[in-house]
C-alpha cells in the first residue's frame, strides 16, 4: 500500500522483507558504529528482542547474565568492525559465533582493547566452566532465532542506506514483518529501526517521519524518548497499536504510559478492554454534570418528597462512548482538545515495485554456505 504513494516522487523506495527479498540491508554497519556507545546500544536492542525481555530493569542473577551476553554481543560487533569491517555483519557474527569454542573466543576478544573491555564480563569467568557455558548457551539461543538461510540474505550485504533523511539522498523504506515468523523477524526489525532512528537524528536534514504499524510486536530501546528526540529534528513518530494492554505486556506500565503521554497528537480507536477504555477517559477535560436526587420517605404514611439539584465533575468523554465507536471511527485528542472523526473507506491501490533480482532457494543456500565458509577461511587464514 505505501508504494503507491511514493510511486511519483522520484525518490528511492526501498522494501525489506525476509519472505521475498528486494533488497539487503546491514544495522551494524562499520559506518553506522561510530563509538563503543553505537555498540553497546545496537546489543541491547537486538538482545532484548531476541531474548524476549518485558522488565526494563531485571534483577539479580538475571542482570548479570543478560549484561554478560550483551557485553559479549557487543564485543564480537567491535571486533568484527575494527579487524574485519568486511565481515562486520549479523550473519558473519553469528557464523562466527557458532565456529569459535569458549577458548578460541575469548583469544579473540582478547586482542583488542576495546572488544576485551566490552565482554569483560564473559571473559572474567573463564575459570567458571558453568558460567561460560551458561553465557554461551545464552546468547547461542538467542541467536539461533536468526540463523535462517533468508535472513542471513537479508542481512548480508549493505545495499539500503539508513539515513533516509540525507538531502543528498532521501529514500523511503518499507520494513515488512510476518506474524508467522514473528519471532525471528522482530529482533531483526528493532535492530533495524534502532539504527535507522539514530542515523536519522542529524540537525538540517529533510523533514521526515516514521511509522511503526503493529508498534507493541517490537522492543526499542528508550521508546518514551524517541518521540521527543525525533521531534526535535523535524521526524514524526506515528505509533500505532490495537490496544493499550499490547504495549504494557511489551514495555509494562509505567514505561508504556510514558511512551503514550509523549506522542502529541492521539486518535483512539474502539475499545474492547475496560481498563484501556478508562485509561482513554482520563485523557478529556472535567466537565460539571447536573444532577437530580430525589428522596423519599420510609414512611408509608407520608407521601412527600425530597428533590435536590446538584454538580458532579465527571470526564467530558466517558469510558462507555469507545466500546461504542464503529470501524473508522476515533475520538482525537490534541493539544487540549478533542474531537470525533470519522475514516471513510479509502480506494487503496495495492503494488510493490519490481525487484531488483528474484533470489531462488539454491542462491539463498549458496549465499548461507558461503559465509560459513568465509568465516572458516578467515580463522584457519589466522591460526
Amino acid at each position: 500500500m505505501a508504494f503507491p504513494f511514493f510511486k511519483e516522487s522520484g525518490r528511492p523506495f526501498h522494501i525489506i522483507s525476509f519472505d521475498d527479498i528486494y533488497a539487503k540491508v546491514n544495522p551494524i554497519a562499520p559506518r553506522y558504529m561510530e563509538d563503543e556507545e553505537s555498540v553497546n546500544e545496537v546489543s541491547r536492542v537486538l538482545l532484548e528482542n531476541l531474548l524476549e525481555q518485558r522488565e526494563s530493569n531485571p534483577a539479580g542473577s538475571s542482570k548479570f547474565f543478560n549484561d554478560a551476553v550483551e557485553g559479549l554481543l557487543g564485543g564480537l560487533i567491535w571486533k568484527l568492525k575494527t579487524a574485519y569491517p568486511k565481515y562486520c555483519t549479523l550473519p558473519h557474527l553469528i557464523a562466527t559465533y557458532q565456529y569459535l569454542d569458549a577458548n578460541s573466543l575469548i583469544g579473540f576478544l582478547s586482542s583488542d582493547y576495546t572488544s576485551k573491555a566490552m565482554a569483560d564480563a564473559f571473559i572474567s569467568g573463564r575459570d567458571s566452566e558453568r558460567q561460560t557455558a551458561g553465557v554461551m548457551s545464552t546468547l547461542a539461543n538467542a541467536l539461533k532465532k536468526i540463523s535462517t538461510q533468508r535472513i542471513f540474505m537479508a542481512l548480508s550485504a549493505d545495499e539500503v542506506p539508513l539515513d533516509i533523511n540525507d538531502p543528498k539522498n532521501p529514500a523511503v523504506v518499507s520494513i515488512v514483518n510476518n506474524p508467522k515468523f514473528e519471532t525471528a523477524y522482530s529482533p531483526v526489525i528493532a535492530t533495524i529501526i534502532h539504527t535507522m532512528t539514530k542515523q536519522m537524528s542529524v540537525r538540517h536534514r529533510e523533514c521526515s517521519f516514521i511509522l511503526i504499524e503493529e508498534a507493541p510486536t517490537i522492543r526499542l530501546l528508550n521508546m518514551h524518548r524517541i518521540p521527543a528526540t525525533l521531534r526535535s529534528y523535524d521526524i514524526s513518530t506515528v505509533y500505532v497499536m490495537q490496544d493499550k494492554t499490547q504495549n504494557d505486556m511489551m514495555y509494562g506500565d509505567k514505561a508504556s504510559r510514558a511512551i503514550l503521554s509523549n506522542l502529541s497528537y492521539q486518535f483512539f480507536g474502539k475499545a474492547n478492554d475496560p481498563d484501556t477504555a478508562k485509561y482513554y477517559e482520563r485523557f478529556f477535560e472535567i466537565v460539571k454534570k447536573p444532577t437530580t436526587t430525589i428522596s423519599k420517605s420510609q414512611n408509608s404514611l407520608d407521601f412527600d418528597a425530597r428533590i435536590s439539584t446538584g454538580e458532579k465533575e465527571v470526564s467530558k468523554i466517558r469510558s462507555d462512548v469507545f466500546f461504542r465507536l464503529r470501524e473508522g471511527e476515533f475520538i482525537s485528542f490534541a493539544d487540549g482538545k478533542d474531537r470525533k472523526v470519522r475514516f471513510k473507506m479509502p480506494n487503496i491501490t495495492r503494488e510493490l515495485p519490481p525487484p531488483r533480482h528474484r533470489y531462488n532457494d539454491a542462491e539463498i543456500q549458496a549465499n548461507f554456505e558461503r559465509i560459513h565458509l568465509e568465516v572458516r577461511q578467515l580463522f584457519q587464514l589466522k591460526s
